[in-house]
């Protein structure tokens, strides 16, 4: 199995829309209605920490794990508990994420190493929104590191996950294979604080502000200078506050934004 170090608009979007599907209720009616190119989704989770994740079964026979992003009380508190937590001599990362990823670790590891069997050549892919794309980079290191190939990580507006041993752990291993999506001016890509000594690992691919409304995909750099990103952070200040009156900030965090500029730049670069 060869990795994808190559960004993919196609796959990007089905894998922004399966991180919109981890969001929805357990059960539902949804399994009625999956993103093109899926064939099969389970529904996975731990009550005790709120942690949801699901695995999807692409026409390729591609496996997806989509871990779900923040939706409740326990999620945000899940967020709050920014401390660091030391994983090795040299890594630590944010101790909330860290407790959520490791109370659904062992079952994930036991449902992949059955599925490993009965496909032992499909690809593996690992994606999530918000505290969904932490956990994602979290899992797709401990699997790698567990002997898993993984074929490509996709995250979407994911928060900073560790500290420089982190980054660097990160790197040498899936850092050429990982692309971390930022919309604009969304706020949770730039949290926790890089000055506490948070750090992100992957490719960067930021949607810019310097053009591009809905209805428009906005241009793409691949990752850019600080300098360009704040180019086009002023950029989308001004927008928001002389054309809509308000710097709205949220709403380019919000998954179903995701999910549209991920399906335009489908199409535009199809």
């Amino acid at each position: 199995m060869s990795p994808n170090t190559t960004y993919r608009p196609g796959l990007c979007a089905t894998l922004a829309a399966l991180s919109a599907l981890a969001y929805a209720p357990l059960g539902g009616s949804q399994r009625e209605h999956l993103p093109v190119g899926v064939v099969g989704v389970t529904f996975f989770e731990n009550r005790e920490t709120d942690t949801q994740y699901i695995i999807a079964t692409l026409t390729s026979g591609a496996r997806v794990i989509a871990f779900r992003g923040s939706s409740s009380f326990t999620d945000w508190l899940t967020n709050l508990n920014a401390d660091f937590a030391q994983v090795s001599d040299r890594v630590e990362v944010h101790d909330g994420f860290n407790r959520a990823f490791q109370s659904v670790f062992v079952s994930l590891v036991g449902t992949l190493r059955d599925l490993r069997q009965r496909a032992p050549d499909a690809e593996l892919y690992l994606t999530g929104h918000s505290l969904g794309g932490a956990l994602a980079q979290l899992a797709a290191l401990w699997l790698k590191l567990d002997s898993f190939d993984i074929a490509g990580i996709y995250t979407f507006g994911g928060p900073r996950v560790g500290n420089r041993g982190w980054r660097d752990l990160y790197q040498a291993r899936l850092g050429l294979r990982t692309f971390r999506v930022v919309n604009r001016e969304d706020p949770v890509p730039r949290l926790p604080s890089w000055l506490r000594g948070f750090r992100h690992a992957g490719n960067e691919v930021f949607l810019t502000s310097t053009g591009g409304e809905f209805g428009q995909p906005s241009p793409l750099l691949l990752n850019p200078a600080w300098d360009r990103k704040c180019i086009s952070d002023l950029m989308g200040l001004w927008r928001g506050w002389f054309c809509k009156g308000k710097a709205a900030l949220l709403p380019d965090h919000f998954i179903e934004n995701y999910v549209k500029l991920a399906a335009w730049r489908q199409e535009v670069e199809a």
